[in-house]
C-alpha cells in the first residue's frame, strides 16, 4: 500500500496543519509549478530555495484577499501574484482586491514520489493512511546576526576542552578546565542527537530578521512517531520568544514544549 502522511508546518514553537502550496519565484519570474518552498531566494536563485512540486492540488480563492500586509520589492500578493492596492500614508503597506486572485489550497495530506537525484514529488490525497510517519514543513526563522539549527533531543554535555558527559543537564562547572556555564560564552553546553528524520528539500536563508544578510536552514522532512525533535534560532529575538522548542509526533498530534525542562513529553 501506498503510505499517505499528514502534513504539519512548523515555525519555531508554532504549528499549524497543513502546508501552503505556491508558485515559486526566483530567477527574476514566476514559474507555473506549484509546490511546498523553503528558504528564500537570494544570490544563488533556485540553489537557496528547497522546492518539491505538488500534483493534484485545487485553485480556491486566495486566503489573503481583502487583507493588508507589507511588500519590500513589488506590491503583488505573494501567493496568487495578483497586483495589490497601495494603502496611502501607511508605508509599504498594500490590500489585495476583494475579488481577484486564486491561489492552491493548503496540502494536508499527502503522498511521497521519490523522483532521480534524489529529488521528491507530493501527491495530495484526501486522507492519512498511517500515522507511523508525519511531513514537517520548517520554516525556522533566524534571530537578528544569529542562525538556525535542527536536530534530535539530548544526549548530554561536552565543553570546549574536549570533556563530555552523559548527564542531559550540563554541570554549573566544567569539572576538568572549570569554565562556569553562567558566563556570557559559557561552557559547558549540551549535546544533542543528530537530526531523527529524512530530509527531502532543504532551503538557506539569505537574511535575518533585521534584513542582514546571514545564514540559516529551512527543510521538509519526513519525520518517525515518538521520536523528540528540536529546532534552535539564536541572535536577537522578539519578545516572548524561546531559543529553542521540542517536538513530538504521538501519531495524532504533533506536540510542542518551549524548553527542556518545561515540555509535557
Amino acid at each position: 500500500m501506498r503510505q499517505v502522511y499528514a502534513v504539519y508546518t512548523v515555525r519555531h514553537g508554532r504549528v499549524k496543519k497543513g502546508a501552503e502550496v505556491q508558485l515559486p519565484s526566483y530567477g527574476g519570474r514566476v514559474h507555473n509549478l506549484p509546490a511546498v518552498v523553503v528558504g528564500e531566494p537570494g544570490l544563488l536563485w533556485r540553489n537557496a530555495l528547497g522546492i518539491i512540486p505538488v500534483e493534484g492540488s485545487e485553485r480556491t480563492p486566495c486566503p489573503l484577499r481583502a487583507k493588508e500586509e507589507f511588500y519590500t520589492s513589488y506590491p503583488v500578493c505573494r501567493l496568487c501574484f495578483t497586483p495589490l492596492v497601495l494603502v496611502n500614508g501607511r508605508g509599504y503597506k498594500a490590500r489585495h482586491p476583494s475579488n481577484e486572485g486564486e491561489a492552491y489550497g493548503r496540502l494536508q495530506y499527502a503522498r511521497i514520489v521519490e523522483l532521480k537525484r534524489r529529488r521528491f514529488r507530493f501527491i495530495a490525497e484526501p486522507e492519512a493512511t498511517t500515522q507511523d510517519k508525519v511531513i514537517a514543513v520548517f520554516e525556522t526563522p533566524i534571530g537578528y546576526r544569529g542562525t538556525n539549527n535542527h536536530s534530535g533531543d539530548r544526549c548530554g554535555w561536552h565543553c570546549r576542552c574536549g570533556t563530555i558527559g552523559d548527564e542531559l543537564v550540563p554541570p554549573a562547572v566544567c569539572p576538568t578546565c572549570g569554565d562556569n556555564r553562567e558566563w556570557v560564552l559559557g561552557w559547558p553546553r549540551p549535546r544533542y542527537h543528530p537530526f531523527p528524520g529524512r530530509i527531502l528539500a532543504q532551503g538557506r536563508m539569505v537574511k535575518d530578521a533585521a534584513g542582514k544578510t546571514r545564514g540559516g536552514k529551512q527543510i521538509i522532512a519526513l519525520l518517525p512517531k515518538g521520536v523528540v525533535f528540536r529546532t534552535e534560532c539564536t541572535g536577537q529575538l522578539p519578545v516572548r520568544s524561546s531559543v529553542e522548542y521540542y517536538y513530538l509526533w504521538n501519531g495524532k498530534h504533533l506536540l510542542v514544549g518551549g524548553t527542556y525542562e518545561k515540555r509535557p513529553f
